[in-house]
């Protein structure tokens, strides 16, 4: 019964911000702004999971991981 506080953030498509896909941007996260749970929003159109399905996979794992 005791109120918990989550912080989060949510990473932007994959396919289109990739460079933030990474582990020191997660890290900075966890450090700077104190994140405790992280939103991988995979990109499925528009140059995402349909035409390139590993490098998508990969960019999750990478962030979970």
């Amino acid at each position: 019964g005791q109120p918990v506080r989550l912080r989060g953030m949510s990473f932007f498509w994959s396919q289109w911000s990739s460079k933030y896909w990474n582990e020191d941007v997660v890290d900075w996260l966890v450090k700077d702004w104190k994140v405790t749970m992280m939103r991988a929003a995979m990109g499925v159109e528009s140059g995402g999971y349909l035409e390139s399905h590993e490098v998508e996979k990969q960019r999750v794992v990478t962030v979970v991981d």
